[in-house]
């Protein structure tokens, strides 16, 4: 048990969601009550003002908060496997922001200032194309992406021959663009250097006049 705890404020990261992808925060926590009546509270926000406003996307508090069945025993409180459970944000309405600030807050039962403990870990962020399966998208399946994993050289084959010039952008899973080439018109296949790319899972996106199409990309 944990007399007079603090307020816990842990920033999770500094995001750019400028790219055209959807994204998801995780995170594990664990948690015990010390009473019936504990109201400690988890909320996780996100702020897009450099931290000048707050606004709280998911929150457990008291009972909906515990983890574990039962009220704290007296024995210090270190979780088993089985007692996490995870919460989940999704961040898809600030596509398009390039400054996302997201941290947890917790925040102990403010009558008793004790609580018997809060654990977080394992914070995620996923991406995936924004509607991928809604965009009016005449360039869907049209492309391919080989070898893929890849490394070092990244082909790039349509189906039939593009008639304009188009784009090829490169995004990691912060949804940063990385790399960004030129494709030119009257071709059916082009070929780009990736060997400055570290490995990992990165989204290859085509864009072509008005339509774009995305893939994902794993890169060795």
């Amino acid at each position: 048990m944990y007399q007079q705890p603090e307020f816990v404020e842990i920033t999770i990261g500094h995001f750019d969601l400028s790219a055209n992808l959807a994204y998801d925060v995780e995170v594990s926590y664990s948690s015990t009550l010390l009473d019936s009546a504990d109201i400690a509270q988890l909320e996780l926000k996100v702020s897009n003002d450099c931290g000048v406003t707050w606004t709280t996307l998911w929150s457990k508090q008291g009972q909906n908060l515990a983890t574990v069945s039962g009220l704290y025993s007296g024995v210090i409180f270190a979780p088993k496997a089985n007692e996490w459970l995870k919460g989940s944000v999704d961040l898809s309405s600030y596509t398009g922001d390039s400054g996302v600030i997201v941290r947890m807050e917790f925040t102990p039962d403010a009558s008793t200032y004790m609580c018997a403990g809060i654990f977080m870990d394992d914070f995620v962020l996923t991406s995936g194309p924004v509607g991928i399966d809604q965009l009016s998208n005449a360039l869907e399946g049209v492309f391919s992406l080989y070898p893929n994993p890849a490394n070092g050289v990244l082909n790039i084959g349509y189906e039939q021959l593009q008639m304009q010039s188009g784009e090829i952008e490169i995004i990691n899973y912060l949804g940063k663009v990385v790399q960004r080439e030129t494709l030119p018109a009257y071709t059916d296949k082009s070929q780009i250097n990736i060997s400055n790319l570290a490995g990992g899972v990165y989204f290859v996106r085509l864009l072509i006049g008005d339509y774009s199409s995305t893939q994902k990309l794993i890169i060795e």
